[in-house]
């Protein structure tokens, strides 16, 4: 999981998790505990929202807080598809397939999106 090390720096502090120093991103342990705080904290910042929490793990938070005030109405999938970082969109898009597939390999019922993400979609919006 891939962290810049401010951001590193200040996770560790919040989620209580000793980091001497920025070589200990290299424990594989340590650098797992950290990327799941701190996206724990990215859905946490963006209310549950699984799409707008991976967009701000990758591109910032303050990078997705603007994009939804520029178009935070826009449904869920176009949404993503108008993520103007060809990096950030695809790994949005990542995220979301490999869920499926993770799900799928531990028997658990797969799908993109969640009920409450699906009633966000461009095709179940009224009309």
């Amino acid at each position: 999981m891939q962290l810049m090390p401010a951001t590193a720096r200040e996770t560790a502090r919040r989620a209580d998790i000793p980091l001497t120093s920025l070589e200990r991103l290299n424990d594989a342990d340590i650098n797992v505990r950290l990327g799941s705080a701190y996206l724990a904290q990215m859905q946490s910042r963006f209310r549950g929202n699984r799409v707008h929490a991976t967009a701000a793990y990758n591109a910032g938070p303050g990078r997705v807080r603007q994009w939804l005030s520029a178009r935070g109405h826009l449904p869920l999938d176009i949404w993503i598809e108008t993520i103007p970082f060809d990096e950030t969109r695809g790994y949005v898009l990542n995220v979301l397939a490999f869920g499926v597939i993770y799900n799928t390999l531990a028997g658990q019922p797969a799908r993109v999106f969640s009920d409450q993400e699906r009633s966000m979609l461009a095709w179940s919006m009224p009309r």
